[in-house]
């Protein structure tokens, strides 16, 4: 499944908006793998659209640098 979010939205879970911290970003792109339509690449860093999110976490679970942080 490319876009995991899609079947996480059917679970109960609270959801949990997310960002990225810019600072943190190193540009691995771990993030734009996992399919997500709100995660988009601007200026060689991450960005998470808060209107396309669903707060399912997924991109903050694969980000080995932690740069992606709930709200």
């Amino acid at each position: 499944v490319r876009r995991q979010c899609v079947l996480i939205k059917r679970l109960p879970l609270e959801p949990a908006m997310c960002y990225v911290d810019r600072d943190l970003c190193t540009s691995c792109r771990m993030c734009l793998r996992v399919g997500c339509p709100a995660i988009f690449f601007v200026d060689g860093k991450s960005m998470i659209d808060r209107n396309q999110c669903v707060g399912c976490t997924v991109c903050l679970q694969v980000c080995p640098f932690d740069a992606i942080k709930k709200e």
